[in-house]
């Protein structure tokens, strides 16, 4: 990688890193607001509350009705495994310089899409 290359990148990385802290100030404020209110805390503590219950209501709706819940748990790990596959078969063949297509049952063509990402490393 060239140096101006280096350079630019590196100028990015840090303009976003800046707008990061800006942004993290910003919502910390916005969250200082917000808690500061009663009548805010209050409603967020009632809808909190009423979201348990709801979560509650379902669990017993879908097991009363011979729903087997733990069977949808299963099945959304195992559709979550299947796609962690799909993305290292496809993203192995397009390294091989193989041409990735899938097609479904209605005939909509996909193909992959591939992101960068930055880990740090230290």
């Amino acid at each position: 990688m060239s140096e101006d290359q280096q350079k630019k990148i590196k100028e990015i990385y840090n303009r976003i890193q800046e707008n990061k802290g800006k942004l993290k100030e910003l919502k910390t404020s916005a969250k200082d607001v917000l808690s500061n209110d009663f009548t805010y805390s209050k409603m967020k503590a009632e809808l909190d509350e009423k979201r348990k219950e709801l979560k509650i209501l379902e669990k017993q709706l879908i097991t009363s009705n011979m729903i087997n819940y733990d069977q949808m748990e299963n099945f959304k790990i195992d559709i979550k495994t299947d796609e962690e596959l799909l993305k290292d078969v496809a993203l192995s063949m397009l390294m091989k310089n193989e041409q990735v297509e899938l097609v479904d049952k209605y005939e909509n063509k996909y193909v992959p899409e591939l992101k960068v990402a930055f880990k740090r490393i230290n």
